[in-house]
């Protein structure tokens, strides 16, 4: 899976706010619109706050042709989509993600609400593990957070609104 710079994001996206905010629909707009393109992760790395937006000495490895929104909040749809387009951006309520260590999220819409999305997360897999559902999904917070930069999260059930903001792009 090839990793993507979100630092260039953070540092050249004017229609989001940095670290403090954006949606994947404003990425993909910018990336789209974007002449130069999307470098890898290896070439511009998060330091998790904004720089000047400079591509000089970069090399862009994609371009979005277009982007696509789910539609629904049906997740056997989505999980269909992920596999059919490969990795899905989407948006949680991440509130609980600061105490994640491990496991397998299922928090029912007091403790984690599907209203109070606030971070852009990738949906990259799903699996099943005792009988619960659940996806896999990529974090932007490191290798060293939650079970090696990724969590997993009950599927099936809306679980911290995971379901209600999945967009795909795809590339030239």
């Amino acid at each position: 899976m090839e990793n993507f710079s979100e630092q260039q994001l953070v540092n050249c996206d004017s229609n989001s706010s940095g670290c403090s905010g954006g949606t994947s629909s404003n990425a993909f707009y910018y990336l789209y619109y974007n002449s130069f393109g999307q470098v890898r992760e290896s070439q511009l790395p998060y330091v998790g706050y904004r720089q000047i937006c400079n591509n000089n000495g970069l090399t862009p490895v994609a371009k979005i042709s277009s982007w696509r929104f789910a539609g629904t909040l049906d997740e056997n749809y989505i999980a269909q989509m992920l596999l059919t387009y490969g990795p899905l951006a989407t948006a949680i309520n991440a509130n609980y993600l600061q105490y994640y260590r491990g496991g397998i999220i299922d928090e029912n819409s007091v403790d984690c609400s599907p209203l109070g999305i606030n971070h852009a997360v990738n949906l990259v897999g799903f699996g099943e593990e005792n009988g619960l559902k659940f996806w896999i999904v990529q974090n932007s917070w490191g290798k060293l957070w939650g079970e090696s930069g990724f969590f997993r999260i009950a599927r099936g059930k809306g679980t911290c609104g995971i379901n209600k903001y999945v967009i795909t792009a795809f590339l030239k």
